[in-house]
């Protein structure tokens, strides 16, 4: 039975992450969040125990978020979904504060979630229609 550490709750942000020592550096989605790591959506292929930065651009009512995390793959989906690969990422070597921001924005999900009555095995979906979602050279970047 694979019996998971953290809860998850299911979303649509956008993430941006460079990986590890090479230039390459992408946009995509994180499809699911937890505080231990994140399911994401990219364009390219990355390799499971590649270290990625990530920036998670997490809305959060009428304000954005912006989390910034170091992040190991653990996992990969080699086949593409409509030109998108799916990634599990672990979060590593956070900051204190970035790990802060990150725990108040699952819990605040969360308790959206509890508020709405949504049992913990069925999403809680939260999007928005941001500008850049067909463009990525549009797509806001973690400075």
């Amino acid at each position: 039975m694979n019996e998971r550490q953290y809860s998850r709750i299911s979303l649509k942000f956008p993430v941006e992450y460079s990986a590890g020592n090479s230039k390459s550096s992408g946009t995509g989605y994180a499809s699911n969040l937890s505080p231990g790591g994140v399911l994401l959506s990219v364009r390219e292929r990355l390799n499971v125990h590649q270290q990625i930065e990530l920036a998670i651009f997490a809305s959060m009512g009428p304000k954005m978020e912006t989390i910034k995390v170091h992040s190991k793959i653990v996992w990969a989906d080699d086949s593409a979904h409509e030109g998108m690969y799916l990634f599990g990422a672990k979060f590593v070597d956070s900051s204190a504060s970035e790990k802060a921001k990150l725990t108040r924005v699952f819990e605040e999900l969360s308790a959206n979630q509890a508020l709405h009555g949504i049992a913990a095995k069925h999403a809680y979906r939260t999007h928005v229609d941001y500008p850049w979602e067909k463009k990525d050279k549009d797509m806001p970047t973690a400075k």
